[in-house]
């Protein structure tokens, strides 16, 4: 099967950008003649999907007002810390549009590495605006940090996927990276491997939930992950 170099796409607005859409746009996708030997062309991109929380603009828009700001006890005056755990859903949201106006991507790399701070030019405002965010599990317990939960991480990945599923007709294929140093968990992200396993073999399934394309596909996905986590 013939492969293109995964491309690195660290915010969603890449996507659109000229050098990408070159090769999203423009590259045809093949489709072997009858009793033909060659394999279909398989596009792919390799995605940070954490990496926008490292500009101040989508940071600001996952910050939850009080719902996700969890109080737990911890150090020898069992005081209580508060941890801000962000609430992802404008990232989720920001990444599925991107994806929608785009020709189907058939391999997806989805890296869940921690964001980083810009590696700037000798940019100090960049360094100065950068707030580091942590698993849940590994937010430091004194202070107040920024933290994203595992499970909405995990249903992210799984949205996306479904819905590249449903639009895409031959196969797929899904990876997950992450950094175990960085506290991901591994069995968690064990256990997100095998779903997405399944999505890229299921078809009867996300077959009947196609609609016109587009955003309406990325939606539906939302919502039959949203019906399981139910």
């Amino acid at each position: 099967m013939a492969t293109e170099e995964a491309q690195r796409i660290t915010d969603p607005g890449q996507i659109l950008e000229s050098d990408l859409s070159v090769g999203l746009f423009n590259q045809a996708i093949e489709t072997p003649e009858p009793g033909s030997s060659s394999q279909p062309h398989m596009r792919q991109a390799r995605l940070h999907l954490l990496q926008p929380l490292a500009t101040p603009a989508m940071l600001a828009a996952c910050r939850n007002q009080g719902s996700h700001v969890l109080l737990s006890l911890s150090g020898p005056s069992n005081e209580p810390v508060g941890h801000d755990y962000l609430d992802i859903s404008a990232l989720s949201k920001a990444w599925r549009q991107a994806l929608s106006k785009v020709p189907p991507i058939s391999r997806l790399t989805f890296n869940l590495s921690l964001p980083k701070p810009d590696s700037g030019e000798g940019e100090g405002e960049r360094e100065v605006a950068f707030e580091k965010v942590y698993w849940e599990t590994t937010a430091p317990e004194s202070g107040k940090h920024l933290a994203v939960l595992a499970r909405d991480v995990m249903t992210m990945v799984i949205t996306m996927a479904t819905a590249t599923r449903m639009r895409v007709q031959g196969d797929v294929r899904f990876e997950v990276l992450y950094d175990e140093v960085e506290g991901a968990s591994p069995r968690g992200m064990k256990l997100l491997k095998k779903q997405l396993l399944a999505i890229s073999g299921a078809r009867g399934r996300t077959a009947a939930l196609e609609n016109s394309g587009g955003v309406d596909d990325f939606e539906s996905a939302e919502a039959v992950t949203q019906v399981e986590r139910a």
